[in-house]
């Protein structure tokens, strides 16, 4: 069973239309006060069972057989706002499923290690998580106070064992003064760090186009908050193993970090400033590499 954790359902339904010549109905765009619960009912003689079209256009073929307390019990869901975003969550699961088929069937899945820019991928790997969102409120004054603190009293209880292994030299005072400075300038140091530190987590989220990206077989992917099943903290408590991705290749890194070329005028010479900036923030901050490779995901499940 998949266990989705980041699903792009707009660029879903883009494919789709432009596949089938239609979109999902308003059913999986409703978020107010009414749900589209159109449906088609045959009634066969002697049975209570009948068909009908779950909010799609039979163009998608996701027609179910169901019997009338199933429809029923559609129709109440469809009235609740939890119920709504159950029934929209398993129709754009099911649309991906229509979706991986069609790339299958016209030999538009590439393996990544020899895909081209624009070309559709899908790969299983261990992956990791950067989030500077989460690393920024983790940095928080509170947590800043608390390192440094500890450091404080690290430092406090060297310089007392010192004092003591000390005891009997003729020049400890001497010795003793340079530690504590040391120790002072330890703490200093630290607190300096940390809080710099903070400063550029908060430049780097503002500044960047993406604040959250998954690392994976090679692969950075950006991930758009709205698309997200679980927080990034939570994927990284609950998942280990392997992730499922199925997304498009759009970039290297190395290209994006040389956007504007030939440099003609001033104008390009700010761009190329910029450009320097989030190379130095991609390497040094999430530590990333320029051979890798920019994957839009579309899909992002546990199985």
């Amino acid at each position: 069973m998949r266990h989705f954790v980041y699903l792009d359902t707009d660029t879903l339904n883009s494919y789709l239309s432009q596949i089938n010549g239609g979109l999902l109905k308003s059913i999986v765009n409703e978020s107010k006060d009414e749900v589209a619960t159109t449906k088609n009912e045959n009634t066969s003689p002697g049975k209570s069972n009948f068909t009908t079209e779950v909010g799609f256009k039979p163009i998608l073929n996701l027609k179910f057989s169901e019997d009338k307390d199933v429809i029923n019990t559609t129709n109440t869901l469809s009235q609740i706002e939890t119920g709504r975003e159950l029934i929209e969550k398993i129709l754009h699961d099911n649309s991906l499923d229509q979706f991986s088929i069609y790339l299958d069937s016209n030999n538009l899945i590439i393996d990544s290690s020899i895909a081209k820019v624009g070309d559709y991928v899908e790969f299983e790997d261990e992956f990791s998580i950067r989030d500077l969102d989460y690393l920024y409120e983790l940095f928080s004054d509170e947590f800043v106070d608390f390192c440094i603190e500890n450091t404080r009293k690290e430092s406090k209880n060297f310089v007392e064992s010192e004092e003591i292994r000390l005891k009997n030299i003729t020049n400890k005072n001497t010795l003793l003064k340079e530690i504590r400075k040391q120790s002072d300038e330890l703490v200093k140091s630290q607190s300096e760090g940390l809080k710099q530190t903070r400063k550029m987590l908060n430049l780097a989220r503002s500044i960047m186009p993406f604040s959250k990206y998954i690392i994976s077989n090679n692969c950075v992917m950006p991930l758009v908050d709205k698309y997200l099943r679980n927080s990034t903290d939570n994927i990284r408590f609950t998942y280990s193993g392997k992730m499922h991705v199925i997304g498009r290749y759009t970039s290297d890194l190395k290209d994006a970090f040389a956007r504007e070329g030939e440099i003609r005028n001033e104008f390009d010479k700010v761009l190329d400033s910029i450009d320097k900036v989030f190379e130095a923030l991609y390497k040094d901050t999430l530590g990333l590499d320029e051979s890798m490779k920019i994957v839009i995901p579309i899909a992002l499940y546990f199985e």
